[in-house]
């Protein structure tokens, strides 16, 4: 996966990537998704430690009724932000999967197999007395009951 520092910083280049692989990605969601999910974590990191400062300072106050409602109301928060936080992570990482890789300098742009460019061989060719078959072809032969 590659990495959102680069996005942040790059945004323009993932999309040139993206277009040159006949891919529609959707930076700006991405970027949007990231800039929230690093507000609410930030809020709630804060909210945490205004907890903690709340939790130590029930003991002191006078009023320790209205010091344990507040610290109770920062808890009903925290847990609404998490599940915001829960919701973003999740819609961020679907962005982010969409993602391409960058390309290296030496790859040609094509959208076709004729397109490509042999650079070298490693090894010779097999030869069959038969007809090969990809993948998927050999999927659809596979008898699933036998496991």
């Amino acid at each position: 996966m590659i990495d959102i520092d680069l996005v942040r910083r790059e945004p323009a280049l993932i999309s040139q990537v993206a277009k040159a692989k006949g891919m529609d990605v959707d930076i700006d969601a991405l970027l949007s998704f990231d800039a929230q999910l690093r507000s609410v974590t930030t809020e709630i990191d804060n909210l945490r430690h205004q907890l903690k400062q709340a939790s130590k300072a029930v003991q002191r106050a006078q009023d320790r009724d209205a010091a344990v409602a507040d610290a109770r109301n920062m808890g009903t928060r925290i847990s609404d932000l998490e599940e915001d936080q829960r919701r973003l992570r999740a819609e961020f990482d679907g962005q982010m999967a969409l993602m391409p890789n960058i390309l290296a300098p030496e790859v040609p742009i094509g959208s076709t197999d004729e397109d490509d460019v042999e650079v070298r061989r490693w090894g010779s060719q097999p030869a069959f007395d038969f007809q090969a078959k990809d993948h998927i072809e050999l999927m659809a032969d596979l008898d699933m009951g036998d496991f």
